[in-house]
């Protein structure tokens, strides 16, 4: 049907209270008949990342280049005026001639030219199916979740805390064995 391949570099900018991400590499796709669709990847903004309520957004501009038709689209993202920033704008292209108008917001809609193709309230949502096995340290096996989810707060605080003793404990260990490990100039790397 068709093939998928393409890179992407990441470099991080921190700001006064935010992070911004800046993304540079290609992506690629050939489809069966031939056609080629060549495009970026979009910068990412996390505004509020060390205190406040933290905020993620898609900005800077997306370029898609189908090259097999010498059509070039480009989406403006966060910066649409009068408008929250989850909106986006932009064009396609056919030989340097604009020939339709892109909009909508990447939360709720997409239309080409006005005519809507996309609306997220139009979606079907599908039900979450969870697995049949989970490993014996997924975190729904926490005895003190499992009393709680039972009702019985008093005792699935006791669970919690007695968790928390056990965690607090094998920080001590941990400790202890990288002090000894630091006597003997060799070192250990917690994943």
């Amino acid at each position: 049907l068709y093939s998928y391949n393409g890179y992407g570099l990441f470099a991080a900018h921190p700001g006064f209270n935010s992070i911004t991400i800046n993304v540079t590499g290609v992506r690629r796709i050939v489809f069966k008949d031939g056609g080629i669709v060549v495009f970026g990847n979009a910068n990412e903004l996390f505004d509020s990342a060390f205190w406040g309520t933290v905020r993620h957004q898609a900005i800077g501009t997306l370029t898609y280049k189908d090259i097999t038709h010498n059509l070039i689209g480009t989406i403006n993202l966060g910066s649409v005026r009068r408008k929250p920033q989850d909106y986006f704008d932009g064009e396609i292209r056919k030989d340097g001639k604009v020939v339709g108008k892109i909009a909508g917001t990447y939360l709720g809609h997409i239309e080409f030219d006005g005519l809507r193709y996309w609306d997220a309230r139009e979606q079907e949502i599908f039900k979450m199916i969870p697995a049949r096995s989970l490993l014996p340290s997924d975190a729904s096996y926490r005895p003190d979740l499992r009393t709680l989810l039972r009702g019985d707060i008093d005792n699935a605080q006791r669970r919690k805390e007695e968790l928390e003793e056990l965690q607090r404990h094998d920080a001590k260990l941990r400790a202890l064995h990288e002090k000894n490990m630091a006597k003997k100039k060799q070192y250990c790397i917690y994943f």
